[in-house]
C-alpha cells in the first residue's frame, strides 16, 4: 500500500495510476494547522489500516490530475543541536571545550620569550 499526500493536505492511497482520497477514513482534516495528520496516520496505522483499505476500494482520481506533496511537512526545520554544537567547537570554543588543557599565564609567556 502506497500512501501519499496531495492537493493541500489530503491523504490518499495510490492504486496504479490513480490516487484515492482516504482523508475521512483516517480522521484527517486537510485544513488543520499544524499539518500533522499524516504523522497521526503513521503513528496509528495498525488501527487505521482496515478503514484505509475499505476507503481505498472507492473511485480514484488520476495522478496526473493532482498535485503530489511531500509526505511530512511539519516540522519544517529539524535541528541537530548536539551535532551543530560539536561542529562549532573547533572554530569558536575555548581550549577546555576542545579537549585541551588551558595553558597558564606563565606557560603562555614562555611561548613568546
Amino acid at each position: 500500500m502506497k500512501i501519499g499526500r496531495f492537493n493541500d493536505g489530503r491523504i490518499g492511497v495510490i492504486v496504479g495510476d490513480t490516487i484515492v482520497d482516504v482523508s475521512a477514513a483516517c480522521g484527517v482534516d486537510p485544513a488543520e494547522w499544524p499539518p500533522v495528520g499524516i504523522i497521526r496516520v503513521i503513528a496509528n496505522f495498525e488501527r487505521l489500516r482496515p478503514a484505509i483499505e475499505r476507503a481505498a476500494a472507492g473511485p480514484g482520481v488520476p495522478l496526473s490530475a493532482v498535485r503530489l506533496e511531500p509526505p511530512i511537512t511539519w516540522p519544517r526545520n529539524l535541528l541537530a543541536l548536539p551535532n551543530n554544537f560539536r561542529g562549532s567547537l573547533g572554530r569558536n570554543a575555548g581550549p577546555l571545550l576542545r579537549g585541551r588543557r588551558q595553558q597558564s599565564r606563565r606557560e603562555r609567556g614562555r611561548l613568546f620569550s
